[in-house]
């Protein structure tokens, strides 16, 4: 949330745009370093990073739009 606030103005755009925008760039930001430090430390299989890949994409992107929405 103290993030949202401090960029929310750089987002233009309908809720979802916003919320898929914020979400996305959140996503590449925290979500894929903290699954590739996941998966060279601990001995997990190839299909739960992916899954769990996919589920925080998921999440971000509804955060984001939840965010969007909260905060027209």
């Amino acid at each position: 949330a103290f993030v949202w606030n401090r960029v929310k103005g750089l987002f233009k755009g309908d809720i979802l745009r916003r919320g898929f925008n914020f979400g996305f760039i959140y996503f590449m930001i925290a979500i894929i370093p903290e699954m590739l430090m996941i998966y060279s430390f601990f001995p997990l299989s190839y299909w739960t990073i992916v899954s769990w890949t996919f589920s925080g994409f998921v999440n971000a992107i509804i955060t984001g739009c939840i965010f969007a929405r909260i905060n027209k």
